[in-house]
């Protein structure tokens, strides 16, 4: 977790403050799976082979599309800047992303062992 700390102060956003996993149950692959920032404005929503659809609620136009293999959980940061995502395994461990909303840049990618967490939160710093 040190290196991924290391990293994250390089940038010059948001620092990435905290990830809290949870295992809980987990989402069906025939279940939807969409989050709504807390602001109201941005949507992400997951579709077909680990596509994610970023839109701005007002058009309903996927404005980003990231990628994450088997998307269980989902998460924007209070800000609305940041979305992170726990993709399940795929014959390689289940991961987390993160990423920056404004440019599309991963923040960080942290392998999971064991099953995949179905539960992720957000939170960020100014740093």
């Amino acid at each position: 977790m040190k290196a991924i700390t290391t990293l994250l102060r390089r940038e010059t956003v948001a620092l990435l403050g905290c990830v809290c996993l949870v295992i809980a149950n987990g989402v069906l692959a025939s279940e939807p799976l969409v989050v709504c920032a807390s602001d109201g404005n941005h949507t992400a929503s997951v579709g077909g082979t680990g596509r994610i659809s970023y839109c701005r609620t007002d058009s309903n136009v996927v404005v980003r599309t990231f990628y994450i293999c088997h998307p269980k959980a989902m998460a924007f940061s209070e800000d609305g800047q940041l979305l992170a995502a726990v993709g399940g395994p795929n014959g390689s461990p289940a991961k987390i992303k993160v990423w920056r909303i404004s440019d599309h840049h991963q923040l960080c990618e942290i392998a999971v062992s064991g099953e995949s967490a179905r539960l992720i939160a957000v939170a960020t710093t100014d740093a």
